[in-house]
């Protein structure tokens, strides 16, 4: 499968490789976003002109991280949706969660960090989150 982006260590490494990844693609994109008057900050908002604006949460896990994951899903739903961004209401949010080991070229990991893959983008998008995974361009 090809990789969106090279593998990272550090939830900050996660954020710039996105960011680059996105505008290498024509995207602007903007890194610890805050709405006005707020002290919360979004990881990644990116806006393309064809298809509007987007709010990224990531996570970066070293093991499987359900308590992290559902962490994420809080911060997304109760903390981020309906506020401005940068003047701007942010169409879609979604999740970007990177487990260390998935450019492990073991097959049972792969087959193992693929299933996981499916369940967290399942959970999201049930919820009205979008999900970008870095393991496909």
């Amino acid at each position: 499968m090809p990789r969106a982006i090279s593998a990272v260590n550090s939830e900050n490494e996660l954020q710039e490789r996105l960011e680059q990844h996105f505008e290498r693609h024509g995207w602007v994109a903007i890194r610890e976003a805050s709405p006005r008057n707020s002290n919360v900050r979004a990881d990644l908002i990116v806006s393309h002109d064809d298809y509007g604006w987007f709010g990224i949460e990531t996570k970066y896990f070293d093991g499987d991280g359900g308590g992290k994951v559902a962490d994420a899903h809080h911060q997304i739903v109760s903390k981020y949706r309906g506020k401005r961004y940068i003047g701007h209401r942010i169409d879609l949010w979604a999740i970007c969660p990177y487990f260390s080991g998935w450019d492990s070229d073991d097959d049972w990991y792969k087959k193992r960090a693929k299933h996981r893959d499916q369940l967290i983008r399942e959970l999201f998008c049930r919820h009205g989150v979008g999900y970008v995974s870095p393991l496909r361009d």
